[in-house]
């Protein structure tokens, strides 16, 4: 059977377009960080009195504005404080079920207190329950006063543990998971105190990778191929003889 070779191209086009559309990623990103843009919490603590604050800075970041966190400790204790940027928020339900999430952003240790370090990650919020993954960073003492960037890809659901929360021990990234939102989470301890620790986080970025639906594009490629036969078996018809 011959197919016309424009309903192929058209065919292929179509087909190709859909997967691409449905696999085309959502990009989160703030370098800015007003304070309004911004939701903070603390996700869990140990040994009181522990507290944190976070704001932005108008200069000194990479470039100009920064969020700046603090940690304070009043005796031996730790936290995990947690920052999401409040339009940040992918739905699977609307959106399409999660593949992966891609993680970047700058940090700078300003004074590391006791504990000489901090330790960032990409924070999810779904469901009542906080969510930490792509790595904890304990080794930035080295470069206090200095920007360093950092980039985690490929991010599935099983990189990620709850930190604190009623709702299951990892993210649903499928459709019926319900809407998450973005941020990071900001972490250290101290067995002495009292004692403070000053970070810095610039560029942050999040990009989210839905799952591709090629079985969608290959009903839609059938559908425009049997298109393309009937179109085809119901046009006329030649006859074809050996002139004598």
């Amino acid at each position: 059977m011959k197919f016309e070779p424009r309903i192929i191209s058209l065919v292929l086009a179509f087909a190709g377009n859909a997967t691409l559309s449905w696999a085309a990623s959502t990009t989160f990103s703030d370098g800015i960080f007003s304070d309004a843009d911004w939701s903070a919490a603390v996700v869990s603590e140990v040994g009181p009195p522990v507290s944190f604050t976070a704001q932005q800075v108008a200069t000194g970041g990479n470039p100009a504005e920064y969020r700046q966190v603090q940690h304070s400790y009043g005796g031996p204790g730790s936290i995990v404080s947690g920052h999401l940027q409040d339009a940040a928020i992918y739905d699977p339900a609307s959106q399409g079920a999660i593949s992966s999430l891609d993680f970047s952003f700058d940090i700078m240790l300003l004074n590391g207190g006791d504990s000489l370090t901090v330790a960032y990650g990409a924070l999810l919020y779904q469901n009542g329950s906080y969510y930490g993954g792509g790595g904890l960073l304990t080794t930035i003492t080295p470069t206090t006063n200095v920007w360093v960037s950092h980039t985690f890809s490929g991010l599935d659901s099983a990189a990620f543990s709850r930190l604190s929360g009623p709702a299951g021990a990892t993210p649903d990234f499928s459709a019926s998971g319900g809407a998450i939102q973005l941020g990071y989470f900001a972490s250290n301890g101290t067995s002495g105190g009292p004692t403070a620790t000053l970070s810095g986080l610039d560029n942050w970025s999040m990009s989210v990778t839905p799952v591709p639906e090629p079985a969608s594009a290959l009903l839609l490629l059938i559908g425009l191929l049997a298109y393309g036969v009937l179109r085809r078996s119901h046009g006329p018809t030649r006859s074809s003889g050996r002139r004598s």
